[in-house]
Order: C-alpha cells, then sequence, then structure tokens
C-alpha cells in the first residue's frame, strides 16, 4: 500500500463525515465566525482531533495552500493524512468471502470532481474498490474529496500501471468487464451476468480507449429520450452502478423466496 501527499478537505458535510469515520483527519480549520462553529470543534474534540479557529488573513493562507477559494469551503478545512492506495491484489483481497465483487475502472476520466461524484456514487451503490490508471487519471485533490462527500474515506482506491493488463488479469479470475458507450450493444437494464463485474467508464470526451472497449464482455448503453446524446460520466456511472445493485438485490431476493417456499 502506497500513500499519496497531505491533502485538504473542505465543506461542512465533507469535514464532518471525515470526522464521523475517525480516519484521516489530523486537524480542522474553522474561519472566525462561522455558524455551526461550536457543532465542529464538539466533534473534533470528541474523536481527539486538534480544531483552530483562525482569523480571514490565516484561513485563506490555508484555502490557498489547498488549492481553493475561501467562497467554496463554507468556512471548514480539514488536513488529511495521506489517502492510501493499495494495489489491485489488496483490494481483491479485501472482498468479503462468498460476494461476488464489484468494481470500478476509470478509463482516463480526467475531472477531479467527476472523479469525486463516480467515488460517491461507486460508495453508496456497495462498489468493492476503484481502480485508476496511473496515467491519464485525474488526480485526488481537494476538489475530488469534496465530490466525493466522504466517499474516498470508505472506497478502497488502486493505482494500476496498465489498465488493460488488470482488466485481463480480473477476467482469467471469472470477473466480467462490463464498458459503457452510448452506442452500447447491449441496454442496461438487460441481466448482467451472475459473477463478480468490473464497471469501466470512459474519459469525458472520448470514452473508453478502443483497446480498453476490445476487452469488454458486453458494452452497455443508457437510453435516453430526451434531444441531448449522451450522459456526463460521473451520472452515467450512477445510473450503471445502481442497476448492477438493483439486479442483485432482486436475486438475493428470488432466491430468498424459493427457499422460503420449498422450507
Amino acid at each position: 500500500m502506497s500513500q499519496q501527499p497531505s491533502i485538504y478537505l473542505y465543506g461542512r458535510r465533507p469535514v464532518l463525515e471525515a470526522l464521523r469515520r475517525r480516519e484521516g483527519v489530523q486537524k480542522v480549520y474553522l474561519l472566525y465566525g462561522i455558524r455551526d462553529e461550536q457543532e465542529f470543534r464538539a466533534r473534533a474534540r470528541s474523536v481527539g482531533v486538534p480544531c483552530t479557529v483562525v482569523d480571514r488573513e490565516r484561513f485563506t493562507e490555508l484555502a490557498r495552500a489547498a488549492g481553493v477559494a475561501v467562497r467554496e469551503t463554507q468556512g471548514v478545512l480539514a488536513l488529511l493524512s495521506p489517502v492510501p492506495v493499495r494495489s489491485l491484489a489488496e483490494v481483491l483481497e479485501a472482498i468479503p468471502a462468498g460476494e461476488e465483487g464489484l468494481l470500478v475502472a476509470l478509463d482516463g476520466i480526467e475531472d477531479p470532481q467527476n472523479l469525486g461524484a463516480i467515488a460517491r456514487s461507486a460508495e453508496a451503490a456497495g462498489a468493492h474498490g476503484l481502480l485508476l490508471p496511473r496515467c491519464h487519471s485525474a488526480p485526488l485533490t481537494p476538489a475530488t474529496l469534496k465530490a466525493a462527500a466522504g466517499a474516498l474515506l470508505h472506497l478502497p482506491v488502486a493505482h494500476v500501471p496498465n489498465l488493460g493488463a488488470a482488466l485481463r488479469r480480473l477476467q482469467e479470475q471469472g470477473w466480467w468487464i462490463i464498458g459503457t458507450a452510448p452506442d452500447g450493444e447491449h441496454l442496461c437494464w438487460e441481466p448482467f451476468a451472475d459473477c463478480s463485474l468490473v464497471l469501466v467508464i470512459g474519459s469525458e470526451h472520448r470514452g473508453m480507449r478502443p483497446s480498453i472497449r476490445a476487452l469488454c464482455d458486453r458494452v452497455v448503453r443508457i437510453p435516453l429520450f430526451g434531444k441531448i446524446a449522451s450522459l456526463n460520466a460521473s451520472a452515467a456511472a450512477a445510473v450503471l452502478l445502481f442497476e448492477i445493485r438493483r439486479q442483485r438485490q432482486q436475486s438475493l431476493s428470488t432466491v430468498q423466496v424459493c427457499c422460503d417456499v420449498s422450507a
């Protein structure tokens, strides 16, 4: 497991979530005079995290170090420990025994806010990890953490040197690779294979690379009924993740009904 440099998290909700999780927060800074100051101080104190109230000049310096404007922070900054980055093997080992895996692989997502939003949807849908190529991928920045709303404190992240090689390795272990594209051959609500899945989300502008698309066991599309031609990458990821979750929950319900009837 490797680590990224320490970075700042900003915004009321993401910082409160980080404190609730009790992981990774080294210190909290509050802009003097903000509302909910006492709540933040009490929450930080309850988990043993130092909390400092500073004037606007000092807070502006901290915001500049975090790479954000003061108005975006809502008057709240948290210095985080480095985000742990795992190997693919470590992510796979953490999947509970007997549970079908669900991973999200990003092929060329370059917008930090899209990365954060996809991480948020992946964690909410119960995915077991996020696969990022070491090159041509958005970095884990304060904007990423803000968009993720705390999801990256829960969702394992793996950097893979070669995404294609990682997907081939997973296929050899019985995983299905599901690609996404506006011209996909299958509709997103067609039944997925009853096995571990990797959902591949392509670049915001170019989609999946041809070499990655060629590896997919299925390429799906989301039918659109308006006049726009496609969804934002993070919106598409959310739709597909929860469709996978819906199908899995439906399958579990069917098994339970069958067991009840046979009993």
